[in-house]
C-alpha cells in the first residue's frame, strides 16, 4: 500500500503540467518534456509543417501565387520538403488566377518553379481528418465551405 501511494504521489508532482491541462490541443512542446525523442523525430519529420497560417508563412518568406497577396491566403500547406499549396479564405486549394484563368499555383522547392495544380478545379481540402487539430468530422471546419 505505501508504494501504491508513493507511486501515485509521485506522479501527481511529476505530471502536473499535464493534468492542469484543459481538453484540447496542447500543442507540440507540451509533449517534449516527456517524449523528448518522439518530439524530435515528429520535428525532424515536417509533418509538424503540413498546414500553416498564411501569416506563418508569411513569415517564413514563402512566395505567393501570382496576383495573390497574403489577405487572400488562410492557409499554406506544405514548404518543408517538396512542394508548397495555398489555401484560400474559403477553405479551397488555390488552383487559378482570381479571375479563373489558368496560373500555375504550386510552388516546388527542389526545381524553385511554379507548376499547376488541378488547373482551375474548385478543390476543396478534404485532408483535413488527419491534416487539422480539432477536425470535426461533420460541417465545415472554421465555418470555411472549403474545409471538409
Amino acid at each position: 500500500m505505501k508504494h501504491l501511494i508513493v507511486v501515485v504521489l509521485f506522479c501527481i508532482v511529476t505530471c502536473q503540467d499535464a493534468l492542469a491541462l484543459k481538453p484540447g490541443y496542447a500543442g507540440s512542446e507540451a509533449c517534449r518534456k516527456c517524449h523528448e525523442e518522439i518530439y524530435n523525430r515528429f520535428i525532424d519529420s515536417g509533418h509538424p509543417f503540413k498546414i500553416r497560417t498564411g501569416e506563418k508563412a508569411r513569415q517564413a518568406g514563402f512566395p505567393l501565387p501570382k496576383g495573390y497577396d497574403w489577405g487572400d491566403i488562410l492557409y499554406v500547406l506544405g514548404g518543408e520538403t517538396k512542394k508548397i499549396r495555398f489555401i484560400n479564405q474559403a477553405g479551397y486549394l488555390i488552383t487559378a488566377g482570381k479571375d479563373g484563368t489558368p496560373l500555375p499555383t504550386q510552388y516546388n522547392l527542389k526545381s524553385g518553379k511554379w507548376v499547376n495544380y488541378h488547373p482551375g478545379e474548385k478543390k476543396p481540402y478534404t485532408c483535413g481528418a488527419c491534416h487539422t487539430t480539432g477536425y470535426k468530422k461533420d460541417g465545415h471546419q472554421q465555418g470555411r465551405i472549403g474545409i471538409t
